[in-house]
C-alpha cells in the first residue's frame, strides 16, 4: 500500500514512492470544493484508523470515487492551507471506486496498491483534496479535518477551521439552527471585538470568516458566540505566535 503522508511544510514526511508524470495545471484554488464537482461524480474520504508518527497522531484514509469512468487515469492533487495546490500522485480507480496506484493483475500477479492518506495537523486544519481525469473531463473535491474544533449544543453545533497560517483567519460555521433563525452573534479577540443581529439562512447556518489578529500583539485569543432562542454556542480560538500546534 503506497502511504501518502500529508503535514505542514515543516513536517512533510515524504511521497512515498507515489510517481506524477505529466501532471496538469494545478486546478483553481477559486474554483475547488464540491460546489466544483463535474456532474453526478463524488470523491469521499474513509477514515481507515490513526497511529503515532514522530510523535504526533497520523489519521488515515482512503478515497474513494463514484459517478467516474473506471477506464480513467487521473491526477489526485492536495492542497493546504498556507501553500498551493500540489500535485500528489497518478491514480486510478478499482471496480469498487477506490482511488489506488495499481490495480490488481492476477495473471501478471500483480496486487492492488492503494493510496492511502496519512495526515498529521493542527486543530480545525483542513485537507483538501482534487481528482480530476488526465483528459480534464472529470473532476471531484473532498476535505478532511482530522482534527475538528467544534462544540454541540442540541441541534445545534459550531465549528472553527483554519484558514490561514497560525489561525490568522478563523472560518467559524454554526449549524442546526431553523431556516431564517434571529442570531446574535458576538465575537472577541483581545479587547476588540462586538456584538451583531444576524439572521441564519435558509439552510439553518451562518458563517463567517473572521481575522483575529490585534495590532500591537503578537498572539491571543478569539472568542466566537452564536446564540438564538434554544441555543448558545462558543468557541475560544488561540491565534498568533504558537497557537498552531500538530497534534
Amino acid at each position: 500500500m503506497k502511504a501518502l503522508s500529508v503535514a505542514t511544510p515543516l513536517y512533510l514526511l515524504c511521497i512515498s514512492a507515489v510517481a506524477l508524470a505529466n501532471a496538469q495545471t494545478a486546478p483553481d484554488k477559486d474554483h475547488w470544493g464540491t460546489k466544483f464537482n463535474s456532474p453526478a461524480v463524488e470523491l469521499r474520504a474513509t477514515q481507515t484508523g490513526q497511529r503515532q508518527l514522530q510523535g504526533h497522531t497520523a489519521v488515515s484514509y482512503n478515497l474513494y470515487a463514484s459517478g467516474f469512468p473506471k477506464d480513467q487515469a487521473f491526477d489526485l492533487w492536495m492542497w493546504q492551507v498556507g501553500s498551493d495546490p500540489q500535485p500528489a500522485a497518478n491514480a486510478l480507480l478499482n471496480s469498487e471506486g477506490k482511488v489506488v496506484s495499481q490495480l490488481a493483475d492476477r495473471a501478471r500477479r500483480i496486487d492492488e496498491d492503494p493510496i492511502n492518506l496519512v495526515l498529521v495537523g493542527g486543530k480545525g486544519e483542513p485537507k483538501r483534496f482534487a481528482l480530476i481525469s488526465t483528459d480534464g473531463r472529470y473532476q471531484a473535491f473532498v476535505t478532511v479535518i482530522p482534527f475538528p474544533l467544534e462544540i454541540q449544543d442540541g441541534p445545534c453545533r459550531l465549528s472553527a477551521e483554519l484558514a490561514a497560517p497560525d489561525y490568522a483567519a478563523v472560518r467559524f460555521t454554526a449549524t442546526g439552527f431553523p431556516p431564517k433563525e434571529p442570531l446574535t452573534v458576538e465575537m472577541h479577540s483581545e479587547g476588540e471585538g462586538g456584538t451583531q443581529q444576524q439572521v441564519a439562512n435558509a439552510q439553518g447556518e451562518y458563517a463567517a470568516l473572521i481575522f483575529p489578529f490585534v495590532k500591537g500583539k503578537q498572539s491571543g485569543t478569539v472568542r466566537f458566540k452564536v446564540s438564538s432562542a434554544k441555543c448558545s454556542i462558543e468557541l475560544a480560538v488561540p491565534w498568533g505566535q504558537s497557537s498552531y500546534r500538530l497534534q
